[in-house]
């Protein structure tokens, strides 16, 4: 069972307490993120870079890249009805 609103959850909730864990933790964070990212929804997607934007983390480019694919994928299953997917 994926605790994808809890995982999400967690990184809303430490960034709203303009909380910066160390490290270590946010890596750990990350990998779990990069587990799950075909689970998440792009809303929550949308969640976690937010949260990981607001404590000052910065994903490495793998993570970056296999989200790209994840939402670009999103969109394709999705089509038209996912609005705002949609190239600019």
């Amino acid at each position: 069972m994926c605790a994808c609103r809890a995982l999400t959850q967690l990184a809303w909730s430490v960034a709203r307490l303009r909380h910066r864990p160390g490290s270590r933790w946010l890596d750990a964070y990350a990998q779990e993120v990069a587990l799950r990212l075909a689970l998440l929804e792009p809303q929550q997607l949308a969640d976690v870079c937010w949260a990981l934007a607001v404590v000052g983390y910065r994903p490495a480019p793998e993570l970056l890249d296999h989200l790209d694919s994840t939402l670009a994928a999103w969109c394709v299953r999705r089509g038209p009805r996912a609005g705002g997917c949609r190239s600019r």
